[in-house]
């Protein structure tokens, strides 16, 4: 992220961008094959955002299981999150496209959540165990537009400017969200061969 380990120390309150990102199908996948493929395959899935989480100058926050958790702060920090999750969403399906060709029943689907607004950004734990945290209803926002995206599918909040992306067609929507009353400003970023029907 460009930034220092005294920086990310401190505890802020400020206007950032937070991803959700996890594999579709994980918990048939974590039942069915043994204990070293389902860890190999989590690790492989973080290995696939690495240069993008450079490109993009987005953070990771945390690993939960199958999910990753980051957080795109400064200039322009909505559409670098929106296309750190749309790149990494679209090269994973392409990973599941080549690992399909080679006859493997697994893909490597995902679906992400992008939202912005107001975060608190600081690290939590001891010596024994430290990460870093964003809390408050960004987070939460982002989690559950995560949660209704489908596989390939990225949901952005109604707060990110749209962005073009040659792989997505960009669809708005107004979402039944769990925890909200009202319904949920969003852009459903569906892939372009979903919408058009070929490969």
């Amino acid at each position: 992220a460009g930034r220092s380990a005294q920086e990310l120390d401190r505890t802020v309150q400020e206007d950032a961008t937070i991803v959700f990102a996890d594999l579709v199908g994980f918990t048939p996948r974590s039942l069915e094959l043994p204990a070293d493929e389902v860890m190999a395959t989590v690790r492989s899935l973080f290995e696939l955002a690495v240069p993008l989480l450079v490109r993009h100058r987005v953070r990771p926050l945390s690993c939960l299981g199958d999910g990753l958790l980051a957080v795109a702060q400064g200039d322009a920090h909505e559409e670098r999150g929106a296309r750190f999750a749309l790149d990494l969403v679209r090269r994973a399906t392409r990973v599941s496209a080549v690992r399909g060709a080679l006859g493997d029943a697994w893909s490597l689907d995902m679906r992400g959540g992008v939202a912005s607004g107001r975060v608190v950004l600081g690290a939590i734990g001891t010596l024994f165990k430290r990460e870093f945290a964003a809390i408050g209803p960004t987070t939460n926002l982002a989690a559950r537009l995560q949660a209704s995206a489908a596989p390939g599918e990225v949901v952005v909040s109604g707060t990110c400017p749209i962005v073009t992306h040659a792989a997505f067609d960009p669809l708005a929507d107004a979402l039944v969200l769990k925890g909200y009353a009202d319904r949920v400003d969003a852009t459903r970023y569906r892939p372009v061969a979903t919408r058009t029907g070929t490969r």
